[in-house]
């Protein structure tokens, strides 16, 4: 095993992979560790007041294996004062060797050349929705239709907010009670991530979030040449549609929470 402290070296180890492109920043938190062909990374995420610091191993091969070894048993996770831990979802199963418990399965998307399915003139429905005044609607329809959408409005954590009224159904897009919502936050080194996409249960399947989804997507990848998000692996509707509109999976994760000894949902 080996250090490295410099971006460019884990590019010239890795290749041009979209999630160390975008989802690693410049300036390394910590040297990342090597092992074959494989690399653990450490993420710090700046978020609502509270630092989250999470361990990324990319790669394949024996290396993974012995780079969570290192993290677990040997004390990087300690070192680095991180709380989580990310692996291939292939390999996955070293964690459950180590005794840490499940958690989320994810994938981290990328795009940089949309093919939206929509027109300009159907995408003039959608609505920029302000952070600060639109927070208490938002919020409340965040928590009705999807408890665990992380938009976070009225925190200015979300840059970018989009949304989809009922009087869009009906010619007069700016009256009536919202039908979909989405949201831009900056993910590593202000690239765009979008979170927080949710619809009217009443109201699935009428290609609302694709509305929503389509007209983020266009607006950051014109204003910064791509935009990511993160989706649950299992999520089969949402799949089809982020694929639809470009997006590729750059990395299938299996993340856990790590306190010490063990790991949980979360």
């Amino acid at each position: 095993m080996h250090e490295i402290t410099d971006h460019a070296q884990l590019t010239a180890l890795l290749g041009d992979d979209p999630y160390l492109r975008w989802g690693v920043p410049q300036e390394l938190p910590a040297p990342a560790v090597v092992a074959g062909e494989a690399v653990a990374t450490l993420r710090v995420r700046h978020r609502l007041g509270q630092v989250r610091r999470s361990a990324f191993v990319l790669g394949d091969g024996p290396g993974v294996a012995e780079l969570v070894a290192l993290l677990v048993r040997g004390g990087l996770l300690t070192a680095w004062e991180a709380t989580g831990i990310s692996v291939p979802q292939a390999h996955g199963h070293l964690l459950d060797a180590h005794g840490i418990a499940p958690g989320g399965r994810w994938d981290w998307m990328w795009v940089d050349s949309p093919t939206p399915r929509t027109t300009d003139d159907q995408r003039s429905v959608v609505l920029t929705l302000a952070d600060a005044t639109d927070a208490p609607e938002m919020a409340a329809f965040s928590e009705r239709w999807s408890p665990t959408a992380e938009g976070e409005p009225g925190t200015g954590f979300s840059t970018l907010w989009r949304g989809v009224r009922a009087g869009a159904l009906e010619g007069d897009p700016t009256a009536g009670e919202l039908l979909s919502l989405g949201a831009s936050q900056p993910f590593t080194d202000g690239v765009p991530h979008l979170a927080g996409i949710v619809t009217h249960g009443q109201h699935q399947g009428r290609g609302l979030a694709r509305l929503v989804t389509e007209s983020l997507t266009l607006t950051e990848v014109e204003a910064t040449g791509v935009c990511t998000l993160g989706m649950y692996s299992d999520n089969a509707v949402a799949r089809r549609l982020y694929e639809s509109i470009g997006y590729r999976v750059a990395w299938a994760w299996d993340s856990r929470r790590w306190d010490g000894t063990t790991a949980g949902c979360g």
